[in-house]
């Protein structure tokens, strides 16, 4: 296989964020060093040196911010469809871990996204999709309205069912805040994987 060759795969980036900024300062430097190529048995050395393994590349569609890659879907889909999308493409439903991650995650969508959250088992005991619950994270993003009340808040006025699935955002408002809302509704999504790595 050769390494080397793959990081064409890296393309010059507009830096935008922070967290991009590692990247691109990582991937310019190999991008130097692959314009006067080290002998063949120096490369896989110099590939693992310059941290593109642990920044690796997404595949097309999926963006790359750090050592994971997001898909933000254009199509809007129910709860359950969301996750059956993202696990088709290899990922799931992002679960966001950090504040950084949230900020990150708001800043590239323009309406509100299905996440991978839930209390569909059990009212309001909230889990991931990869069965951790809310309270592991040690994060919460749930919206305060002015009016003092907190999401997640259950109404049940729109489906008698409730609200046992999480988006970021409510319609066009407050993208970087959690609201609880009906798991039939259709909305957007953002699904999350690992990068791949060499």
């Amino acid at each position: 296989i050769n390494i080397f060759k793959s990081c064409k795969l890296y393309p010059k980036i507009e830096v935008k964020h922070k967290s991009e900024k590692v990247y691109a300062e990582k991937c310019s430097d190999f991008n130097q060093e692959r314009a006067n190529p080290p002998p063949p048995q120096d490369r896989c050395s110099l590939f693992l040196a310059q941290g593109c393994k642990k920044y690796g590349f997404c595949e097309e569609g999926w963006k790359s911010l750090g050592v994971k890659c997001y898909y933000f879907s254009t199509v809007k889909l129910n709860w359950t469809q969301s996750q059956d999308h993202c696990v088709e493409k290899g990922g799931y439903l992002v679960i966001i871990t950090s504040q950084t991650e949230q900020d990150v995650i708001s800043t590239h969508i323009w309406e509100n996204h299905w996440i991978g959250l839930n209390d569909m088992q059990t009212e309001g005991i909230w889990m991931w999709v990869n069965n951790e619950p809310l309270n592991a994270t040690g994060v919460t993003f749930w919206h305060h309205h002015v009016t003092g009340q907190y999401e997640p808040d259950d109404w049940k006025i729109e489906d008698p069912s409730g609200e046992d699935c999480a988006s970021l955002g409510n319609g066009i408002s407050y993208i970087n805040n959690w609201f609880d809302a009906s798991c039939r509704k259709l909305k957007q999504f953002v699904c999350e994987k690992e990068n791949i790595s060499f």
